[in-house]
């Protein structure tokens, strides 16, 4: 392994870095494998870049939207090294000496498999050295999925020939501990942390249950968890290293019509008529985003979201009014549809490729937008929307990480007034408790990483939208399709027709239903 000169690299590299961000070059500096897990907006990209040795061969596999974005982050910071940007499926290949590549998860060579294990065939052998970076490595908590496995067989064949391989992610443990096992798995870091999967299991305390292996909200051994992370990962929080204006969250609660009341009753009864309690019904939804109650929950969610969109829409015009910028974020494409067709808006939606999503963003930050309405799985990474200092949730995500990144595009660096979070919530049980499980489920999420933060010396994430479908987004899709049509991309739909026996009949009933609306 080559050794890397952390304080020359910094002398010559990083004279503009924070003290916190040289710390977290000395980290990458002194390991073979790492994970970088500081909270979002604190600068990941510059220290891995930084921490880069002379000369180096680098791979660098980040989400689609962000590659050019790291294309401009190695010429500020690495001058001394060349760039390439590969597009297309077979265009992967390996880094040379002096040479950064940016590839995206979705190129990596396709993987096979060969008895037991998988592997790649024809893979190229790595330069000697070579420092693989993993740009939101959270992308990779599913094992079984495709990017996960060709990620692994890429970082096999770099640690092989003695080179390096760093991940980066704000989200780090997502909404369930076996995520945060399959992350550090893909880096060989796993074991380093907690020896084994049974020891893991024991740790958090996982057990058999009734819908497979249940784990409870808090680790049964809280302070072997945060030793295990501490061995493996370094996590610093914004609070505590960025002298950011205060954040506010706050809570709107809208009325809603009779029509809709009436339905949300109709689908919580049918919930409790199957045998379980609406408290348990969302739980596991969040944690499983599906599960008996999902479709009747998912339902209620998209009337719910359609019910509030005149209170929404009387903000928006307050806001206007007031010359004051705004961020909508909804788990809803209609909404958000809806919202950016008023004059002086416009959308990121996940339908947008690398330069739209850019343009959008940055007329938002010159003043040229009032608004901006975002999908939240399509905005919660990898923009910087400081302009404005509200965002509002029309609904939130099941997922309990993606809406804590969404809530950071305007809390983060740059920013000089305080920002307020609102969320719209109706007058109803469903729409209330999905609220409040969520926030709970948040912070309980957040309490072993924030636990594990460690201090060295004064000590951004990206959407992954595909310019093609992938294995992984139709996966994706055919365990979310209750979450309401507007919001399923037709590409994925099409994709699942063509699935056939893979996906269920009632998956293959909406997904018809999504092209013909999209037609």
């Amino acid at each position: 392994m080559i050794n890397i000169d952390a304080k020359q690299n910094i002398e010559k590299y990083g004279q503009k870095l924070f003290d916190y961000q040289k710390g977290g070059v000395e980290f990458l500096a002194g390991r073979q494998t790492a994970l970088l897990a500081d909270e979002m907006g604190l600068g990941k990209t510059v220290q891995a870049l930084v921490a880069l040795p002379e000369n180096a061969a680098a791979l660098v596999v980040v989400p689609a939207s962000v590659k050019l974005s790291w294309v401009r982050e190695v010429a500020a910071w690495r001058p001394d090294l060349t760039v390439s940007c590969l597009k297309g499926r077979k265009s992967f290949r390996f880094p040379q000496a002096g040479e950064v590549v940016v590839v995206n998860y979705d190129i990596l060579p396709k993987v096979d498999q060969e008895g037991r294990s998988w592997a790649i065939k024809d893979l190229a052998t790595p330069v000697a050295g070579t420092v693989l970076i993993a740009d939101e490595a959270h992308k990779v908590k599913s094992p079984k999925a495709r990017r996960t496995r060709s990620l692994k067989c890429v970082v096999d064949a770099v640690l092989g020939q003695g080179g390096r391989a760093w991940a980066m992610t704000g989200t780090p443990l997502l909404n369930r501990p076996p995520e945060l096992w399959s992350v550090l798995g893909v880096f060989d870091l796993d074991r380093a942390a907690y020896r084994h999967y049974g020891a893991f299991k024991s740790i958090f305390g996982g057990q058999k249950g009734r819908w497979g292996i249940e784990w409870p909200t808090r680790p049964a051994d809280e302070a072997a968890a945060i030793e295990g992370f501490r061995n493996v990962a370094l996590r610093r929080q914004a609070d505590d290293h960025l002298d950011l204006p205060s954040l506010r969250e706050t809570v709107k609660f809208v009325e809603c019509d009779r029509k809709t009341l009436a339905l949300c009753d109709s689908l919580q009864s049918e919930i409790e008529a199957n045998g379980i309690g609406l408290d348990d019904a969302v739980d596991l939804a969040i944690e499983s985003r599906n599960g008996v109650g999902f479709e009747e929950l998912s339902a209620a969610r998209a009337a719910l979201a359609t019910a509030k969109m005149p209170a929404l829409l009387d903000i928006a015009s307050e806001y206007e009014e007031a010359g004051e910028p705004l961020i909508v974020f909804s788990a809803h494409r209609a909404a958000i549809n809806t919202l950016s067709e008023r004059e002086g808006w416009a959308r990121i939606s996940g339908s947008e490729d690398a330069d739209q999503r850019g343009e959008v963003v940055a007329k938002f930050q010159r003043g040229e937008l009032k608004g901006v309405a975002i999908t939240i799985g399509a905005g919660a990474e990898g923009i910087t929307l400081t302009r404005a200092r509200t965002v509002i949730f029309l609904d939130r995500a099941w997922t309990p990480g993606v809406n804590q990144q969404a809530a950071k595009r305007a809390h983060r660096i740059g920013q000089d007034r305080p920002v307020e979070i609102i969320d719209l919530v109706a007058d109803h049980g469903i729409d209330e408790r999905v609220h409040e499980l969520l926030v709970a489920k948040s912070n309980l999420i957040a309490s072993v990483i924030e636990k594990a933060s460690i201090r060295v010396g004064e000590a951004e994430v990206e959407d992954n939208t595909p310019s093609d479908v992938t294995e992984d987004d139709i996966i994706d899709q055919l365990r979310t399709i209750g979450e309401g049509l507007e919001g399923v991309d037709a590409r994925i739909a099409g994709k699942i027709i063509e699935a056939g026996a893979a996906a269920t009949e009632r998956q293959i009933k909406v997904a018809h239903q999504i092209v013909g609306r999209h037609a």
